[in-house]
């Protein structure tokens, strides 16, 4: 786990969120590293979505 994207350092890509229908960048403060397992590789990096993230993702699905 990391406390920010390395996307940022060592061009990793960071996972968007999907809520709405709309690619969104998060806001969160921890990520966590998508590694192979085969190579260790780091492939990606996703969030630990925020609270307000989260909220907005359940009021999306109860309106879907």
């Amino acid at each position: 786990m990391t406390t920010q994207p390395a996307v940022l350092a060592n061009h990793i890509p960071a996972v968007k969120l999907l809520l709405d229908g709309k690619f969104i960048d998060s806001r969160a403060s921890e990520w966590h590293d998508v590694v192979n397992p085969a190579t260790q590789e780091v492939l990606a990096q996703v969030p630990f979505s925020t609270d307000e993230e989260i909220n907005a993702a359940v009021a999306s699905a109860k309106q879907a």
